[in-house]
């Protein structure tokens, strides 16, 4: 569990995963995310695959279960081929990681902090 002060600006900027659990973590938002904007348009795994650049279904299933790291170059690719930004993918990526963030307001847990931001 996480723990940010919901006064910090730019929370999606600055929120980037620490420690180990933190980066597979934001590895499996990642992969959600992919999986989610890809079934929006209606791509299967081959055709993601061709489109970011010739990879194969098995590593973009990797890549969406989480358990495949994506390159700066992969990330720019995919985003191209979904039809966004890469900000945006990784912004999006982060709003999952922030659902299961324990925020923190002046020292005491606020669980109605998501719906402020």
């Amino acid at each position: 569990m996480y723990a940010i002060d919901i006064q910090e600006p730019s929370l999606y900027c600055k929120f980037m995963p620490r420690t180990k659990n933190e980066r597979m973590d934001f590895y499996r938002s990642m992969g959600n995310t992919i999986r989610a904007r890809r079934n929006e348009l209606g791509l299967s795994l081959e055709i993601l695959g061709l489109r970011a650049g010739g990879l194969t279904r098995a590593t973009i299933s990797g890549i969406e279960k989480g358990r495949q790291r994506l390159s700066a170059y992969q990330l720019h690719l995919f985003a191209k081929v979904l039809d966004m930004t890469t900000d945006d993918l990784i912004q999006k990526a982060l709003a999952q990681e922030i659902s299961s963030i324990q925020f923190v307001k002046k020292g005491k847990r606020d669980e109605t902090a998501i719906n402020n931001l």
